[in-house]
């Protein structure tokens, strides 16, 4: 007989189907890992803007050190404010009763920002950030060089069979942006050594500025007042120049102000810049970019410039104001040494100013250029990697087949262009202020 059918199998579901959800990145762990990522173009395109604002502000910083300097060497040719501060007297059981009350409040803020040591230190960071600079230049150099003996040495064993470009072609434009670099390297260490000589030359005032106030006070002759001292038309000289000079101190208050304007803050805004270039559709919305984080720079600028023309009539007024007042002192006490003694130091605390911005100025130029080097030496690492897995390609392949001649190679990496723009200086190039001797 036939045999009996199989027992149906009854219909299971062996594998349960669900639905697969895509994780976010910000649930992995660490978080997205791409989003830290920024293209090349983007970081060439912040360099960029980096360098139009330099473009707009070094020429204003030239122009507002050449008026520093114009102030500074009227005051000296007037000997003040040390002949005015020569009146000034205090009680004389004081230990600083030959010190003038303004010195006094110009010496305590040296004193405070860290006087001569701070000065010593960021002076000494200087240095260490230029070699720092000058040795990614080295190494971008060295990369390329390297790269270049290699493909010269594969040309020279193949002859007419090596079917690449030439390196020197191909590294032309990373040459040229490191050449660039360098030269303003070699004009930042040329305007480092007049700061620092200006530093040495004030170092022995500066140090009695910062130190004791009894150094101070011993380093300055005592007052000599005649009776007539407090006449009242040398009252009100003295109230008239006191006035004018407090109008120079504005002008150089606000100029530094808008100096620091101009400077600070550099970093947080390339990034909100590398932002709105991240946002942005195309790159041809670029320049708009540039232009609107420009426009408050703009702004500054012209407040800076407009200062100039304020010294000039700040000046006339102060020269019209001392020759009253030297009338007025005409006939009082010898007062050639306290007046000599006062105006050194008054010289030294603005040759402190001008070494504290001309400083701070110096190590933001050189943080900036070592992020240039940074990428330049990235972009120079990118390209040697390239050329050389191109090399060992080609040669394994010639090796192979050493009869079979070699079609032109096209390199399958792109070198990116170096950012179009102009050369740039460092603002603080500008040749500090020298202090001029104080009249005898």
């Amino acid at each position: 007989p036939p045999p009996p059918p199989p027992p149906a199998v009854t219909a299971k579901v062996m594998v349960k189907v669900t639905p697969w959800t895509v994780p976010r990145a910000s649930s992995l762990p660490g978080g997205d890992p791409f989003e830290s990522i920024v293209p090349v173009a983007v970081k060439m395109a912040v360099v960029e803007y980096v360098e139009r604002k330099r473009s707009l502000v070094a020429p204003a910083f030239a122009a507002a050190d050449e008026q520093s300097d114009l102030l500074k060497g009227c005051l000296a040719s007037m000997s003040l404010p040390g002949a005015l501060d020569a009146l000034s007297t205090t009680k004389a059981e004081s230990a600083t009763s030959t010190v003038p009350p303004e010195l006094r409040a110009k010496a305590t803020t040296v004193a405070n920002e860290g006087g001569v040591a701070a000065l010593y230190d960021v002076l000494d960071d200087i240095v260490t950030a230029r070699e720092r600079a000058m040795a990614l230049h080295d190494e971008v150099i060295d990369l390329l060089d390297g790269e270049e003996a290699a493909d010269s040495a594969r040309r020279e064993r193949w002859g007419n069979r090596w079917p690449r470009s030439p390196s020197h072609a191909l590294a032309a434009g990373l040459r040229r942006e490191a050449a660039k670099l360098v030269g303003n390297l070699e004009h930042a260490r040329k305007s480092d050594a007049i700061v620092r000589k200006t530093f040495d030359d004030a170092v022995d005032q500066l140090t009695l500025l910062s130190g004791p106030a009894a150094d101070l006070a011993a380093a300055i002759p005592s007052a000599t007042v005649s009776p007539d001292a407090h006449s009242p038309a040398l009252r009100r000289a003295v109230t008239d120049l006191r006035a004018a000079l407090s109008a120079v101190d504005s002008i150089v208050s606000r100029r530094h102000n808008l100096r620091q304007q101009l400077s600070d803050g550099e970093e947080d805004e390339s990034a909100q810049v590398q932002k709105a270039l991240l946002e942005a559709d195309t790159e041809e919305d670029y320049p708009a970019i540039f232009d609107d984080a420009l426009a408050p720079h703009r702004q500054t600028v012209a407040a800076l410039q407009a200062l100039g023309d304020e010294q000039e009539t700040v000046l006339e007024n102060l020269s019209r104001a001392n020759d009253v007042f030297t009338d007025a002192t005409r006939g009082l006490g010898d007062s050639s040494g306290r007046t000599k003694a006062l105006q050194a130091l008054e010289t030294a605390h603005g040759t402190w100013r001008t070494l504290r911005d001309h400083t701070r100025e110096g190590a933001k130029f050189y943080q900036e250029i070592t992020k240039m080097l940074e990428s330049l030496k990235e972009r120079a690492t990118t390209f040697v990697h390239g050329r050389d897995t191109e090399l060992k390609e080609l040669e394994a392949a010639l090796e192979y087949h050493p009869a079979q001649p070699q079609p032109s190679h096209q390199p399958s990496y792109q070198q990116q262009p170096p950012p179009q723009h102009a050369p740039y200086q460092p603002s603080y190039q500008q040749q500090p202020y020298f202090p001029a001797a104080p009249p005898p």
